[in-house]
């Protein structure tokens, strides 16, 4: 689920809570101020009515032996002013909702009530008089002399709210208490229908606020997904990608500034990659520069000794064109033809290694078609081998290299790029051991992967400089001998092969970079 909508559920659930809980507070205190309000209404009816009932009656009634109401006329003129009063403010008609009730001979210990007069009689026709009824705490308050209302309370009838006022007779004596009885269960039906209609209003209120956030919602949350998925584009590389959204809000403005980003990292990419092939072509140039020396002596040695065979060849050939002019014999010459062709043969190889040298100088050198993204199909035991014949002019006498090739696939690569890495690795080697040592230069396949390794005995790299010499302008050797740049080159070319490079080393044993580069794929096998 989108966040967005996450959200608007999560806030509907919370104001959903808080709505019912709002209406349960309106519920719980409408019941309070009732309950206050009619106990205040009773407690008036009940203390009016008490100075109303001739009290001086109410010790007379009571049962006989024989269960009759004694006193019965004094009884009845109870009734009536119970009827009048009842009458007079207001009281409902049905039950009995005015009654005087006295305590019973033992209240001391049981807390027992007796009902003395009720207006109404039961279903049987019989009224409660001598019924024993369990002082609540009102009555309690009443039997001390103080008028008091009860709280909400409910039983078989109803739900009820009293108010009871203490009966003093002629002498000021305390007798019992007049009770006034209110069914509240209206008021509280009441109460719970209007919370109900309160709570019903505002659910339907925020479906419909919920509903509507929806809609606005979506409408918010596709460009922002459209957006985020633009952003998830760039940051998978793709910087020529723009998001499609036209809009004349902040969502616009979001969309049109990624635009501008990803057109301002597109630009920085491409000079990036510019000063990039710069920087390699540099490199691959430097390292060309460095070798000029070592190039020219490999190639005078063999064009030495050609002249030299070339000067002895003349010689003999005018020797021979001497005498075939003068007619002279040829004795002695067959000797000397055998010597030229061996002469021949010796400077053809020796041109033909100047040649190979040449090459291999000119391979190094090319700059390319500037297309990072063309690739070749190459053979990187082939291409180690040219790099070790260009590299041999500079290895000192004393260095003795080994080769162990393995059978490894091909890969796809830039041969010229990758011609500059194997040779800046083995040119460090050779400058690491100096004028001796054993350069070691092997090929492996590993899985996915074809692994180049280049080792040497020299004194090894510390550890203390060890994670930084592929950093840019970093270099251990003396000032005027390094730029700092040759491993740093070679790392940004194995990275933009897809593949790494890796260094171990241990100071007095020497040091093993090992590059690892991707088995050339069945499209690259079809591309090629």
């Amino acid at each position: 689920m989108p966040f967005a909508l996450r959200l608007i559920a999560f806030s509907s659930l919370l104001i959903c809570l808080s709505v019912g809980l709002s209406s349960y507070l309106v519920y719980r205190s409408s019941t309070a101020e009732l309950t206050e309000t009619l106990g205040r209404e009773l407690l008036a009816v009940a203390q009016s009515s008490a100075a109303l009932v001739d009290a001086d009656l109410v010790d007379l009634i009571h049962r006989d032996a024989n269960g009759d109401i004694a006193f019965r006329e004094e009884f009845q003129l109870l009734r009536e002013q119970l009827d009048r009063i009842r009458v007079a403010n207001g009281l409902p008609d049905r039950g009995s909702p005015l009654y005087i009730m006295r305590p019973a001979h033992d209240f001391e210990t049981s807390g027992l009530l007796e009902f003395v007069v009720m207006p109404d009689p039961d279903e049987t026709g019989r009224y409660f008089v001598g019924n024993l009824y369990p002082a609540e705490p009102h009555n309690r308050l009443a039997q001390a002399g103080v008028a008091s209302a009860s709280p909400l309370y409910e039983d078989e009838e109803g739900v009820w709210i009293s108010g009871a006022a203490p009966l003093y007779d002629s002498a000021g004596r305390r007798i019992g208490q007049i009770q006034v009885d209110r069914e509240v269960g209206y008021f509280l039906d009441a109460a719970r229908r209007d919370a109900l209609r309160i709570l019903k209003g505002a659910l339907l209120s925020i479906a419909a606020g919920a509903l509507l956030s929806m809609v606005f919602a979506r409408g918010l949350v596709r460009p922002i997904d459209r957006i985020a998925a633009g952003l998830r584009r760039l940051g998978e590389g793709e910087l020529g990608h723009r998001v499609q959204i036209r809009r004349n809000d902040e969502i616009g403005d979001l969309a049109r500034g990624v635009n501008g980003m990803a057109a301002n990292l597109e630009s920085a990419r491409k000079a990036h990659e510019t000063a990039s092939r710069a920087l390699v072509t540099s490199g691959r140039l430097a390292a060309v520069g460095q070798l000029a020396a070592g190039v020219a002596h490999e190639i005078n040695n063999p064009l030495t000794y050609v002249r030299t065979n070339l000067a002895l060849m003349l010689d003999g050939w005018a020797d021979l064109a001497k005498r075939l002019r003068s007619g002279e014999p040829l004795d002695g010459q067959t000797a000397w033809l055998v010597e030229g062709e061996e002469m021949l043969g010796e400077s053809l190889e020796g041109v033909d290694r100047a040649l190979q040298i040449v090459r291999d100088i000119k391979g190094l050198a090319h700059t390319g078609d500037g297309d990072r993204g063309a690739r070749e199909l190459v053979d990187l035991n082939d291409l180690l081998d040219g790099v070790l014949r260009v590299a041999s002019a500079q290895l000192g006498t004393g260095i003795e290299v080994e080769r162990r090739y393995g059978l490894i696939p091909l890969v796809a690569a830039g041969g010229q790029e990758l011609k500059q890495v194997f040779l800046n690795l083995v040119m460090n080697a050779n400058q690491a051991m100096g004028l001796s040592g054993r350069l070691i230069v092997s090929t492996e396949s590993r899985h996915d992967a074809v692994v180049v390794h280049v080792e040497d005995d020299g004194p090894g790299i510390d550890e203390s400089v060890l994670g930084r010499i592929f950093d840019p302008f970093f270099t251990t050797k003396p000032v005027g001998e390094g730029t700092g740049l040759g491993l740093s080159i070679s790392y940004e070319i194995v990275r933009r092969h897809e593949g790494e490079i890796r260094v171990e080393s241990e100071p007095g044993r020497g040091s093993r970079f090992s590059v690892l580069l991707p088995v050339a794929s069945r499209a690259d096998d079809s591309g090629a």
